[in-house]
């Protein structure tokens, strides 16, 4: 009898452990990826060699997985992250920012609307399509909400997947060259010969300050994101978790100044973040690339010369460093880049700012806009 229920214990144990291999080796190929570009000091490493190593999981084997909760994990994580480094001088200083924040997204906006007309002119697809694929939204939004409007979902998928990468692959490295050579040739924040290459390069954390922190704030900080998440979550707003967390430890920071992370738990965010974005890239999303290669590749250069003009622009007029123009023009996901920005000396505060604003804006408006440019152009 005893034999015959151990078999039976067996038999159910093991089809579990089976399934949950995926997940295992998924977890083993983003921590491994991210170590190593971490260890090899790459921009943004963490995050691109997990997407990296999980994206080949995928597309060679079938066999990742990472489940999609971990996202509402991470967007607290970077949520709290931002709110430990927000002060009260951080807040005064922010109302400053909320007219360049509205001009730069009205501008995003109007160029990526532009940007889809060009496609739509140019390639086979139809105009909702168009519009969609060039929307500088989150990849699964877009999709979903271009499902609903009749738009062909599969593709704006696939272009929504390749800005993503390109954009957290490419931009990372793109800022450090362009804050190098601003340094070089105009010495614009260079005191003694050294800043511009302390902003040109990956930047640790600042140390907290104070008096050393310990277990006690650690656990603070993370009720304090973890319940503020959680109501942002339950709220259903866009990108609410991750705001609520931020205001949540925001205010217990400036209250109380006792709000504290260690730098390991940003870096494991940055792995699970891009274990999620690699997940997503399979094989049949690779293969679906091969008629869209020339489109797609317009496309990412329309999209780096926008966000390029734009950050120089918010630079020359404005009195953000470089790092964070480039960073609050990026027309990349909040969460990933609030997770990032950070390291290259971006100021997270106003990154995030300028971040919000474009995905309330493109989730809130951008479908209203699309109905009205269908309803006017119902020949394409």
């Amino acid at each position: 009898m005893r034999a015959a229920v151990k078999t039976a214990v067996c038999a159910q144990l093991i089809p579990k452990a089976t399934d949950m291999m995926p997940f295992i080796y998924t977890v083993l190929a983003a921590v491994a990826g991210g170590l190593l570009l971490k260890l090899f000091k790459v921009p943004a490493g963490a995050m691109i060699g997990a997407m990296a190593a999980v994206a080949l999981l995928s597309i060679f084997t079938g066999e990742a997985f990472f489940p999609s909760e971990i996202k509402m994990v991470v967007q607290m994580i970077a949520g709290t992250f931002i709110g430990v480094g927000i002060q009260k001088k951080d807040v005064l200083a922010l109302k400053r920012s909320i007219v360049p924040a509205v001009i730069l997204v009205a501008a995003i906006i109007l160029l990526t609307l532009t940007m889809g007309f060009l496609l739509c002119l140019f390639t086979g697809y139809d105009l909702a399509t168009a519009l969609f694929c060039c929307a500088p939204g989150g990849v699964v939004d877009m999709a979903l909400i271009s499902y609903d409007m009749g738009a062909d979902s599969s593709v704006v998928s696939v272009f929504q997947l390749v800005r993503l990468i390109s954009v957290i692959s490419l931009f990372p490295h793109l800022v450090t060259r362009v804050v190098r050579l601003f340094g070089k040739r105009r010495g614009r924040e260079r005191e003694d010969g050294t800043a511009a290459e302390q902003n040109a390069a990956p930047a640790e954390d600042p140390a907290p300050s104070g008096k050393c922190r310990g277990w006690k704030e650690i656990l603070i900080t993370i009720a304090v994101g973890g319940a503020s998440g959680t109501v942002g979550y339950l709220l259903g707003l866009p990108a609410g978790t991750l705001v609520f967390s931020m205001a949540g430890v925001a205010a217990q920071n400036i209250l109380f100044g006792n709000a504290y992370l260690p730098r390991p738990v940003k870096t494991g965010a940055q792995i699970c973040s891009g274990a999620l974005i690699g997940e997503g890239i399979t094989l049949a999303a690779v293969i679906g690339l091969k008629d869209a290669v020339v489109p797609a590749l317009l496309f990412l250069l329309g999209h780096f010369l926008i966000s390029a003009s734009l950050s120089f622009g918010l630079y020359r007029f404005t009195n953000l460093n470089l790092p964070t123009a480039f960073f609050s023009c990026a027309p990349g996901g909040l969460s990933e880049f609030s997770l990032i920005a950070g390291d290259f000396g971006a100021d997270m505060s106003k990154v995030t700012t300028f971040q919000l604003l474009r995905v309330v804006c493109v989730i809130g408006f951008y479908p209203v806009l699309i109905s009205g440019l269908l309803l006017l152009f119902p020949q394409l």
